[in-house]
């Protein structure tokens, strides 16, 4: 699926409520060749978005 500036989440979002989780990007690259995420921000993105079902979900 293609992602452009605007995001897949704004084509998801007509259809139940959507979030976006961000995390750092060396040098603040994203979208490029260059960008790169350390596994620790990675890991940090991952455990948010395991929370947040967690979360939704009322457990």
């Amino acid at each position: 699926m293609p992602s452009f500036a605007a995001h897949d989440a704004m084509v998801v979002a007509n259809l139940c409520p959507i979030g976006m989780i961000f995390i750092r990007s060396k040098n603040g690259l994203s979208h490029c060749v260059e960008e790169f995420s350390s596994k620790e921000d990675l890991e940090k993105g991952t455990q948010l978005l395991f929370n947040s079902i967690l979360k939704v979900e009322g457990l």
